[in-house]
């Protein structure tokens, strides 16, 4: 029996669940090989004393680096099974094991590195995702090798969670319940001999939840622990900060020399950004220098270059567009090079303006608004992971449109009553806000509106408010409905977009014509640390530095 039992090497053996798992081979009889880094003068101790526990165990240390192919194909040719347990930054390393294997040519069985969640069953979140993501291609490169193998879900390593969440060495009242299950496994001791199956590890005495935990844990300690309910919100938030913190996302977009654009770029840039640009021009060479500076890569295409745009793509986690209305229609072709990539985790398609499937304004602004709609359905058609973003009226851009503070006037014209809400946010808010969400997994496949409740007002209100911050008293030039109405019907396209869109925000008081949805959510509500510039403090803004008047593109 004992010359049937199989040799055993063990990639990571001194790591947390490698050291288990080579007591455990050495126990049970098979003779095991650990592939592990060299010892040097910079080792740790307990590094050290790790080796001179295996070598009195009989374990065979091959001191080497992952990148040495001959030596673990040599090393291979001696043992019938491998068990990786290489922690999570050394996960994509196995591609090289499995490449060894299959020089080798001789491993009877193939265990990854895998030993906790079932990646191929869950959908957490996004940074979990991406953990586990890095899992699946190990496995799915397995596969396509060939190789006979065993995948290994554990669930949860039992003593390294009983720690993490009753904190037994701490003299504590307090335990922290973050989650509402979890499955508790013990250490797996043994290696399954069934090749190319999936194995769970879950013994039903051992199925927990963390209230049924510490209840046993105070019986076994005769003590009462506080139980402090962590809310899954919080948890989310939080997530959702070290995401930005850690630049976990790589985000490209497009339209980012356009108005709306440029901010969305400076905003980005603590992430990873690229940006694409679909035109060249003298005008443009500013703002790309600008964008060189701060350490954005700039990729000059076309829009019909598809090969070009996938490479791109491939190198990113997020598109968000910003292309002016002439281009909304562009994205079909964005939208297919996503489709061809297959690799983003979120579009942002190029809203940014009025919710459009909650507005009926007139005609002109509703044949504008049907376009970006197109871009919608043939967003989730494609099963793209998306957020659709109603960021309203741009805050800058209509107090320079409205109040005309670049100019010496008195006369201030005001769309009908002046009484209708309106929403205006500042731009910067606008695109610090987006790039927040874009690593945010509850704004995953949602509309978010940017709805803050002090920067809902009327233009009556507005012109009082710059009244007082001036000091000045204007005119107001009252514009009949009727007039804009006619406007829109009479004036050629696409001179006729704009007085519709005026009738909508200003007259009609689209942007708050709705309540919100269960699909949608107010990012206001979002990000307690991140606030928006309330309107008071965007007439500030204008007082001292204000922003330079633009004009929208329509054709």
């Amino acid at each position: 029996m004992e010359n049937e039992l199989s040799k055993i090497l063990i990639f990571g053996g001194t790591g947390y669940i490698g050291k288990y798992m080579v007591k455990a081979s050495v126990s049970m009889g098979h003779k095991t090989y650990v592939y592990a880094r060299p010892i040097t003068t910079q080792s740790s101790p307990a590094k050290i004393g790790i080796h001179k526990e295996f070598q009195a165990m009989g374990v065979t240390i091959v001191q080497g680096d992952i990148d040495e192919q001959e030596k673990i194909v040599s090393v291979l040719r001696q043992v019938d099974v491998v068990i990786c347990t290489l922690a999570y930054p050394q996960v994509l390393d196995q591609l090289k094991i499995i490449e060894a294997m299959k020089v080798a040519g001789n491993i009877k069985r193939f265990f990854p590195s895998d030993f906790g969640a079932e990646e191929d069953r869950v959908a957490p979140l996004p940074p979990f995702e991406a953990f586990l993501d890095k899992k699946r291609k190990i496995r799915r490169a397995t596969e396509a090798a060939g190789i006979p193998h065993t995948f290994v879900s554990a669930n949860c390593f039992g003593a390294y969670f009983v720690n993490y969440l009753l904190h037994p060495h701490e003299k504590t009242q307090d335990i922290a319940l973050r989650v509402r299950n979890i499955y508790f496994i013990h250490h797996p001791y043994c290696v399954n001999k069934n090749p190319s199956s999936l194995y769970q590890y879950r013994p039903q005495k051992n199925i927990v939840s963390q209230l049924e935990l510490i209840s046993l844990w105070e019986k076994k300690t005769g003590k009462t622990f506080n139980r402090i309910h962590v809310p899954e919100e919080e948890i989310i938030v939080e997530l959702s900060k070290k995401a930005m913190e850690n630049e976990l996302s790589k985000i490209l977009i497009f339209g980012g020399t356009g108005y709306i654009g440029k901010y969305m770029v400076r905003a980005s840039v603590n992430v990873k950004t690229m940006y694409l640009i679909t035109q060249s021009s003298p005008a443009k060479i500013g703002i790309h220098k600008e964008f060189q500076a701060m350490g954005v890569t700039i990729v000059q295409g076309d829009l019909d270059e598809q090969d070009k745009i996938v490479s791109v793509l491939r190198q990113v986690d997020v598109v968000i567009c910003t292309l002016a209305y002439p281009q909304v229609l562009d994205q079909l072709k964005i939208i297919e090079a996503i489709k061809v990539a297959g690799n983003i985790k979120r579009f942002f398609p190029s809203d940014f303006g009025a919710e459009e499937d909650r507005v009926t304004p007139l005609p002109p602004f509703e044949a504008f608004l049907d376009k970006k709609r197109k871009i919608r359905r043939a967003t989730e058609a494609a099963g793209i992971p998306h957020t659709f973003v109603s960021a309203n009226c741009f805050g800058a851009y209509f107090v320079n449109y409205l109040l005309h503070p670049h100019e010496k006037t008195q006369d201030i014209a005001v769309y009908g009553s002046g009484e209708a809400k309106t929403v205006m946010n500042y731009e910067e808010d606008i695109a610090k806000y987006t790039i927040r969400l874009a690593d945010d997994p509850r704004t995953c496949n949602r509309v978010v509106i940017y709805r803050p409740q002090k920067n809902i007002v009327s233009q009556l209100e507005l012109i009082s408010l710059w009244e007082k911050k001036t000091g000045k008293t204007f005119n107001r030039i009252h514009v009949p409905e009727d007039e804009i109405v006619e406007l829109s019907k009479t004036l050629p396209h696409p001179q006729n977009i704009p007085p519709s869109i005026l009738h909508s925000l200003f007259i009609k008081g689209d942007l708050m014509g709705f309540e919100l949805g269960e699909d949608e959510v107010e990012a206001s509500t979002l990000y307690p640390d991140l606030q928006f510039k309330t309107i008071d403090q965007l007439l500030d803004i204008f007082l001292i530095s204000p922003p330079d008047p633009a004009m929208a593109a329509f054709e």
